[in-house]
């Protein structure tokens, strides 16, 4: 027996739209979504980050997990930007990855900065 799987174009399942198009109109258009994209860029750059490092490590998502005693879903989170992980969770996630966690907080510019370094192991 032989199933159609034929489709025009405006049913296809497998023809997706540009994804960098349309986040680029959401950015354009949408205000709700564009403060929140915004909110969310140091999630998104640190989770950039953990990929990158984990991906030049050659680990896997469940080997770092396993390593810093999480899950591999909660890698995924993290990688994604969608999780906030904790300070001891990061500072584990650094010291497997062989990077030193800093943390900085300043109150206002030109006001003294407060700083704490956590060196990796």
């Amino acid at each position: 027996m032989s199933v159609d799987m034929t489709y025009d174009d405006e049913t296809n399942p497998e023809i997706e739209e540009d994804g960098a198009e349309h986040l680029e109109e959401m950015l354009r258009t949408d205000e709700e979504f564009r403060t929140l994209w915004e909110a969310n860029r140091a999630k998104r750059e640190f989770g950039y980050a953990v990929l990158r490092h984990r991906l030049e490590l050659a680990l896997s998502q469940r080997e770092l997990a396993n390593r810093i005693g999480t899950s591999q879903n909660r890698i995924y989170l993290i990688e994604n930007g969608e999780a906030n992980p904790t300070l001891d969770t990061l500072a584990r996630l650094a010291d497997e990855l062989g990077l030193a966690l800093e943390v900085q907080l300043t109150q206002k510019p030109g006001n003294p900065t407060v700083g704490v370094v956590v060196p990796a192991k």
